[in-house]
């Protein structure tokens, strides 16, 4: 039996196993429910396959072969490492860890459950690749996900479509961070503390040959490109030397499959996967800015680029929000997305100019002519607007063919800038406008305008429920108008996501709830990141008051308290980390083993010297090394004994004194 029987329990009945849902070389991952919430989780278990043996009546797994005995206990520590990472990451985009526990002679961890599919499953299951449209909804949350990971300085190293999973909703979680490496800050590269391992063609050339000094932010971005070739073709993507083989000035011949796509994407992906690590994209924030510039307007319909007048709104293209998977009060929308539409336009405009139309409401007039008299008016002036409609419409026919005539001849890529159509009549007051955006779908702006731009008050009513109402502001300088002034951001069921002000398309100051319930209020940094505030739990309790950095409160600066079920800390930190002076407490002793730790921190461990009251034995006080009694100190006991010694790892190695000591 390779694995856990359904209603199996784990942790004296916590969690209570459902099915089986898949295994690899190294684990089995479960549905399950945790038991004491009745809530849907997924456990993973280390299992390494070919070398392990379970007992069918209690469960219990061991090692069948006595050559693997060290691989397993280095493959475990890396296991529970994974956990222990994954537990660090606040980002809605990467999956979050709950629970890290040994029994049945191997080691488990609790995560989130995903009701959806990893990407690679996802191709298989339909038998073709995904639309431009669909990876441009995923990229935004990818590259948010991989920002969060790279801020801290690590590196993924396994990007790859099964490592990418998708729900119902369309949250993108980024998996299996395993192979994973931290950044040496000190010469560059990642620490080779253990073997680099890779994917087969989604694997640059520095991380096949193992050279840690040569890896960073752009090894990620190679299996980003080459993840972004596959899910666009449903192939395998080409490996480096076959691209280095392709002599070709835009590498036509290698990556001809993506002919279909449009320029703008393609050429993101050539960049991306350029076997020359320096000159690819050097960091997450460059391809995130190439996206925003480039193919904020791609139309995934057809795979070319809309270039029509002012086809853009967005508050901020680079990030995508913890709560949802669109980044918040984002907007582009154009007024025709076709020829049949600027046809239609045309005549509504000059129907409009004739009957005095604003906004689409028609004018009323006050007059009191003779019926007759109004009759024959209107004979003529329906006479008139027939001749007129008839010269606009043989006019609007030959621009449209003489346009096609020029799309036809002219097969280069699309250009960014946009373009004027100085027949437009602008229109003022109050009016509705259709919009499109790449990563969130259509949707309509009901407000205020001015010349033909949201200006004033008004509401942005996504396809897909989200809804932004507030105010608009366009300066022109801007390619887009932007989000100014008071603002209120809801999900599809109604939920504020964000209440407050925003300045230049930017959150300045207001309330931020994220998907936990949590919420952040305070000010916000000139691209709209949380900055100074308090961050409270769901039921109000103050988790952190103080400086933060990371789109999600993620990275916490300053002094602050941080509570999570039984385990709180209260103190100073760096970066999201406990560094400096702190208290830790557990009120769970009988999982922790401890009750309050007073003293020093760095890295979020236990560093420097500092005292441990263990409810049940006694206190320790003296120095620490990452979590554990290292160094010189002494444990006194309840029983009135003490020992004062040399400590490793947990462990008194060295006593230089003891005896009793007296409460006075």
């Amino acid at each position: 039996m390779q694995h856990l029987q359904p209603n199996t329990t784990l942790q004296g009945g916590k969690y209570r196993i459902e099915k089986h849902l898949a295994s690899g070389g190294f684990g089995n991952t479960y549905a399950a429910v945790n038991t004491e919430f009745d809530e849907k989780v997924a456990i993973k278990e280390f299992f390494m396959k070919d070398s392990m043996e379970r007992d069918e009546s209690t469960s219990a797994v061991s090692v069948s072969r006595p050559d693997c005995f060290a691989t397993f206990a280095e493959q475990k520590k890396k296991f529970k490492k994974e956990a222990r990472l994954l537990r660090k990451f606040h980002n809605d985009h990467i999956i979050r860890v709950h629970d890290l526990f040994e029994e049945n002679g191997t080691a488990y961890y609790v995560m989130d459950f995903i009701d959806g599919e990893d990407l690679s499953k996802r191709m298989k299951r339909t038998g073709k690749p995904l639309t431009e449209k669909e990876v441009m909804t995923i990229l935004p949350q990818v590259l948010d996900a991989l920002k969060c990971v790279h801020d801290t300085g690590l590196w993924h190293l396994d990007l790859k479509p099964s490592n990418i999973m998708i729900d119902g909703t369309g949250l993108v979680r980024l998996i299996d961070f395993g192979a994973s490496k931290q950044l040496n800050v000190q010469t560059g590269g990642a620490y080779a503390t253990s073997n680099v391992a890779s994917t087969d063609r989604y694997a640059p050339l520095e991380q096949v040959e193992k050279s840690y000094d040569k890896m960073g932010a752009w090894t990620d971005i190679y299996s980003l490109g080459a993840t972004l070739y596959s899910l666009l073709t449903n192939c395998p993507p080409p490996s480096s030397s076959d691209i280095n083989d392709d002599t070709t000035q835009d590498k036509s011949e290698v990556f001809s499959k993506l002919s279909t796509v449009s320029n703008k994407l393609r050429n993101l992906v050539v960049w991306m996967m350029n076997p020359n690590r320096k000159q690819r994209p050097q960091s997450i924030e460059e391809v995130t800015k190439y996206v925003t510039l480039n193919l904020r307007n791609a139309n995934p319909s057809n795979g070319q680029a809309i270039s029509e007048k002012k086809s853009s709104h967005t508050e901020n293209d680079t990030r995508t929000t913890s709560e949802q998977t669109i980044s918040e009060e984002t907007i582009a929308y154009t007024k025709s997305k076709d020829t049949k539409e600027k046809v239609k336009e045309s005549l509504q405009e000059e129907y409009n100019k004739h009957y005095n139309v604003t906004g689409g409401q028609e004018k009323k007039e006050n007059t009191y002519q003779n019926q007759d008299t109004k009759d024959d008016e209107s004979n003529s002036n329906f006479l008139v607007i027939m001749i007129t409609i008839s010269i606009i419409i043989v006019t609007v026919l030959a621009i449209i063919k003489c346009s096609e005539s020029s799309e036809n001849n002219n097969s280069t890529e699309p250009t960014t800038s946009t373009t004027t159509d100085d027949t437009a009549s602008p229109q003022n007051g109050y009016g509705t406008i259709s919009f499109y955006y790449p990563s969130i779908g259509e949707g309509t702006y009901v407000g205020e305008l001015k010349d033909g731009e949201p200006e004033g008050q008004g509401t942005l009513t996504y396809n897909n429920g989200y809804k932004f109402v507030g105010n608009f502001h366009f300066d022109g300088t801007a390619p887009y108008p932007e989000t100014h002034g008071h603002g209120t951001f809801y999900d599809p069921s109604g939920k504020v996501l964000f209440d407050g002000e925003y300045k230049s398309g930017y959150r300045a100051s207001g309330t931020q709830t994220f998907a936990n319930g949590s919420k952040f209020t305070g000010t916000y940094d000139e691209y709209g990141y949380p900055q100074q505030g308090k961050l409270t739990s769901a039921d109000g309790v103050l988790l952190f008051e103080g400086t933060f950095t990371g789109l999600n409160c993620s990275y916490w600066t300053g002094k602050g308290k941080y509570v999570d079920g039984d385990y709180s800390y209260e103190g100073e930190y760096k970066n999201g980390e406990a560094n400096g002076h702190g208290i830790q407490k557990w009120n769970n002793v009988s999982y922790n083993k401890g009750y309050k730790y007073e003293g020093d921190f760095r890295n979020d461990a236990r560093n420097g010297y500092g005292t441990m009251y263990y409810k049940e034995s006694g206190w320790y006080e003296g120095n620490w090394v990452d979590g554990e009694r290292n160094g010189e100190g002494t444990y006194y006991y309840n029983d009135h004994t003490y020992v004062t010694g040399t400590w490793k790892k947990g462990k008194l190695i060295k006593q230089t004194d003891s005896g009793t000591w007296s409460e006075n």
